[in-house]
């Protein structure tokens, strides 16, 4: 019985560490390092192109004194609050960042050029109000580390006239 009890103390002592160790995980810090134009998406009877491809290179920096590996990225991107459309991670394999390091990741965005007119009209009226355009990337970074699997939001934004 006593054996039972100090299984049962060491268990659950074990799993309070655990989830304590998972809660202290630093969010991973993700910039921008470029953007290259892969190729457009033409819907037939239309002239324009509907669709535009890009790849970003992100700097995905880890914090944590343990390896993290994402293992999926989900976002949508914003101009000046307009959804212009969405994107994922390009890799197929889990990316390891290791513990206080910074690794290059590419993702993959599509973007909807039919909303173009809208955002076009936005930022001219921003021109106009002298307020400035900017850009928003939002979302979800899935992790693996040896504590198990996460989730962080994230949110980057960006404005012409801060660079």
């Amino acid at each position: 019985m006593v054996v039972a009890i100090i299984v049962v103390t060491l268990a659950f002592g074990f799993t309070w560490i655990i989830r304590e160790e998972h809660k202290s995980i630093q969010d991973l810090q993700l910039s921008l390092r470029g953007i290259k134009l892969i190729g457009f998406k033409f819907t037939p009877g239309r002239l324009l192109p509907s669709g535009m491809t890009l790849e970003m290179a992100l700097d995905a920096h880890n914090p944590n004194d343990l390896d993290v590996a994402i293992y999926d990225l989900e976002y949508g991107v914003f101009i000046n609050d307009i959804f212009v459309g969405n994107g994922s991670l390009s890799e197929k394999e889990k990316i390891t960042i290791p513990q206080n390091q910074t690794r290059e990741i590419t993702i993959s965005y599509t973007a909807n050029l039919t909303v173009l007119p809208a955002v076009a009209i936005t930022t001219i009226q921003n021109i106009i109000d002298k307020e400035e355009s900017y850009w928003e990337i939002i979302g979800i970074v899935y992790v693996d580390t040896p504590l198990g699997k996460d989730t962080y939001p994230f949110s980057w934004t960006y404005s012409p006239l801060d660079s």
